[in-house]
């Protein structure tokens, strides 16, 4: 499978088993999981979010790593696991979500080398609440699914060309990756299967919907600086 699937933790103690479990559940029939790699960097140890993930360590036979830090953000987090990996491609998923046979599946039997490809986002919304802002889409994507990092592969070589996620961001990490990947002519192919299920909680960081727009507003001004030099 040549794969690793990259987890930045930090304040999941209700949900981080959940995601380990999905992945364990998505690697069931996999004739050869040692194919397969997790990197946990638990960024900030606030809760009992590592111990959590210390449990599943001793039952788990799928390869992993685990790394903690002082919190950096979550770009840094993200940042620190995929530098960790030696695998050809990576994929990244939230410790609040689940990942999907279907995801996995794909990486088995549709990946070619030279595209980033992006996955369907099954939404579990709890009653009473709405989808955050996820970022502006133009009229004629109206139908794909929005770039979100938690339905992604992507080539280690090329998150090693872009230099990796800026960390200044606190959230729109994703969307300035998007905008670096069509700058430097990767193409972004959506496809359509389920790569993740998204839990909306009320929790979810994308609720600042003021530092998220302040963030938008940053890269756009950054891709039209970098265009004109």
């Amino acid at each position: 499978m040549n794969l690793s699937i990259v987890i930045p933790v930090f304040r999941n103690e209700a949900t981080i088993a959940r995601a380990l479990q999905s992945i364990e559940d998505s690697t069931a029939g996999i004739d050869q999981p040692s194919d397969l790699n997790v990197v946990i960097v638990v960024d900030g140890i606030v809760d009992g979010s590592l111990d959590i993930v210390r449990t599943w360590q001793t039952s788990t036979n799928i390869p992993h790593q685990v790394i903690t830090q002082e919190n950096a953000g979550i770009a840094a987090a993200r940042n620190v696991a995929w530098r960790a990996t030696t695998t050809e491609w990576i994929t990244f998923l939230d410790a609040d979500d689940e990942m999907t046979i279907p995801r996995l599946s794909f990486v088995r039997n549709r990946l070619r080398p030279g595209t980033v490809f992006i996955g369907q986002q099954d939404l579990v919304i709890t009653e009473g609440l709405r989808l955050p802002n996820s970022g502006p889409s133009s009229s004629n994507e109206s139908d794909k699914p929005t770039f979100h990092i938690t339905s992604m592969l992507i080539e280690r070589a090329v998150l090693v060309s872009l230099g990796g996620f800026d960390e200044s961001l606190r959230l729109s990490d994703d969307w300035d990756l998007a905008v670096r990947l069509t700058e430097i002519g990767v193409p972004i192919e959506y496809v359509e299967e389920f790569f993740v299920r998204r839990h909306i909680h009320g929790q979810n960081a994308s609720y600042d919907e003021a530092t998220v727009s302040r963030e938008y507003l940053r890269t756009i001004r950054d891709h039209i600086r970098r265009s004109r030099s």
